[in-house]
């Protein structure tokens, strides 16, 4: 088996619960795979749009193109994001990264986000030129799905696309290319 040169991470988590004491984040899973598989990882919290606007363009800065997995951690909707009160579609999404994610992955750690029309898929792929965009289509639970994000993150380093599929079809995660 070819191995492929590492995939880092750059994450995006919104806030889970309103209580400001909440500690539920997706860092503690982050910290894992860059101490047992030396996967870096860059770690912004968004509280709000213009925060998750303003480090989504970040991402496309020069200095964080060895960081080939971006992965948005929110609530989600039917091709949605929630930051807050509000909402963010695949189409805003892809507005700021046109053209600039070829050789990446997009995987959308919320729920139902990828339960949308596969126009709208097809054309955040056409759009920004994602090798692989994956998330979840219907509500999942926190542990569960953190745990399933855990392997995912860590097969992404190190299969094939296909050999990918076979694995990702035992999880809840669907994969688009």
């Amino acid at each position: 088996m070819k191995k492929q040169p590492p995939r880092n991470i750059y994450c995006l988590e919104g806030n889970w619960r309103t209580n400001p004491r909440c500690k539920q984040s997706v860092r503690p899973m982050l910290d894992i795979l860059r101490d047992a598989a030396g996967i870096k990882y860059i770690y912004r919290k968004c509280n709000t749009r213009e925060e998750f606007f303003e480090y989504l363009r970040q991402y496309t800065f020069e200095r964080y193109r060895n960081y080939t997995i971006l992965y948005i951690a929110f609530h989600g909707r039917p091709n949605k994001i929630q930051i807050g009160r509000d909402l963010v579609t695949l189409r805003e999404i892809a507005d700021v990264l046109e053209g600039f994610l070829a050789h990446r992955i997009v995987y959308f750690g919320s729920c139902s986000t990828m339960r949308t029309k596969r126009a709208n898929i097809d054309d955040f792929l056409h759009r920004t030129k994602a090798n692989l965009l994956s998330g979840y289509r219907k509500e999942v639970d926190f542990i569960e799905s953190t745990a399933e994000e855990l392997q995912y993150l860590q097969i992404n380093n190190r299969f094939t696309y296909k050999q990918k599929q076979n694995f990702v079809s035992k999880l809840s995660i669907a994969i688009f290319r």
